[in-house]
């Protein structure tokens, strides 16, 4: 009798259903895998949707990381994405906590998707939570599948089926020192952390078709880049330029470039720039208005934002090419920044120059 009470008072395994299955949160190429989750919970509730592994597999990742404190940052999200092989934009994310082997109410409420949308869908468990993670990714382009690690002198190849639809490709590779190559093809000499961006341009209008970091002779960073304080958008417009001056330092440092001393001239530049740009104003010349300022002899540069955090913008300023090249550049010593908000987004205007 005395048996029989001690194996009724065990716990009971969770039945194989319920456990938890994970895809692999990184992986050597970037590439789409289509697919079934092999978590039988997940496939369930997917059943009728695009479900993709690989986008999964940076779904599974958030979903471990944040199965303690759920809030999830964009560029978490993204750098998630590029560790797990997505290149393709991701469009919007959500978070939701239930009790273990439930499933989630709100989280895929009202999902709509266009005939290019994918989705990211796992589910981690810590104490008895199951914490779900919905990524909403879109292949524009579907890209035949390249490495994300490479030696110093490899040749990289971006590659597509010859009869897509989109015209007017362009490929360029930002290389660590700021040359911009172009593509398709790349000869990648220098070690260190390229980014690659495939977009499709008409005129002055660029779409992302996808982009993603690649490590030549180096080791890629176990973090994403970016580490600053939560909350990000609250104390107005002085607030929003501190933190973001704050984050521009923290990314430049990656590279070893100097800070960046605020310079009135520069803020007024910016200024001027972002209330052109909330107005729905057309934006000046960033270069003739840096130069009625001061700046009409040296080499100058505005970079632009829009997102939900700041966060979320500089991390966009940082995987883009052509804002990378110049957020990175050792040769600015000099800053002006102006941010606001507009229905809870920040907008962020970044002007830089040297003496």
């Amino acid at each position: 009798m005395l048996s029989f009470l001690l194996l009724a008072c065990l716990p009971k395994p969770d039945p194989p259903q319920a456990v938890p299955v994970l895809p692999a949160t990184s992986a050597p190429l970037y590439t789409r895998a289509p697919g079934a989750s092999p978590d039988p919970v997940v496939a369930g509730l997917a059943a009728d949707l695009p479900w993709d592994e690989t986008l999964s597999g940076a779904a599974a990742a958030l979903g471990l990381a944040h199965s303690q404190h759920p809030l999830l940052e964009g560029h978490e999200v993204q750098w998630a994405a590029y560790r797990a092989g997505w290149p393709h934009p991701i469009l919007s994310f959500g978070i939701e906590q239930v009790a273990e082997g439930e499933t989630p109410t709100r989280l895929l409420t009202g999902l709509k998707l266009s005939k290019t949308g994918q989705i990211g869908l796992a589910r981690a468990r810590h104490g008895g939570i199951d914490t779900w993670v919905l990524l909403v990714g879109e292949v524009l382009l579907d890209l035949a599948p390249f490495a994300r690690h490479h030696e110093a002198g490899d040749a990289l190849s971006i590659q597509w089926p010859a009869d897509v639809v989109w015209t007017h490709i362009r490929v360029r590779a930002a290389s660590p020192s700021g040359q911009v190559l172009l593509g398709p093809t790349f000869r990648m000499e220098e070690p260190g952390e390229w980014v690659v961006e495939v977009q499709q341009v008409v005129g002055d209008r660029a779409v992302d078709l996808a982009r993603a970091p690649i490590y030549v002779g180096v080791i890629e960073p176990a973090d994403a880049p970016l580490e600053l304080a939560r909350p990000l958008t609250t104390g107005g417009a002085k607030e929003i330029q501190r933190l973001a001056t704050d984050g521009l330092d923290a990314l430049r440092h990656l590279v070893e470039a100097p800070s960046l001393a605020p310079e009135p001239m520069l803020e007024t530049s910016a200024r001027k720039a972002l209330s052109e740009w909330m107005g729905g104003e057309g934006i000046s010349d960033p270069v003739a208005r840096m130069a009625g300022l001061g700046y009409g002899d040296s080499p100058v540069a505005e970079l632009r934002c829009h997102a939900v955090s700041i966060n979320a913008c500089l991390d966009d300023l940082y995987w883009s090419v052509d804002s990378r090249i110049h957020l990175l550049d050792p040769s600015y010593e000099n800053v002006g920044v102006a941010g606001g908000t507009r229905e809870g987004n920040v907008m962020l205007v970044v002007d830089l120059g040297h003496e």
